[in-house]
């Protein structure tokens, strides 16, 4: 559900250029984002 989303938002902005950037950046960030949500399960 989350990654249609994602999906259907980097479409509809394909045509800026920094599209990949802000990807990673929002890669890294959910990345960091589960990583906090596991130690605090721990």
């Amino acid at each position: 559900m989350v990654e249609e989303v994602v999906t259907m938002v980097i479409k509809e902005v394909a045509e800026v250029e920094e599209v990949e950037e802000m990807v990673k950046f929002l890669a890294r960030s959910v990345q960091n984002f589960y990583a906090v949500i596991r130690s605090s399960k721990q």
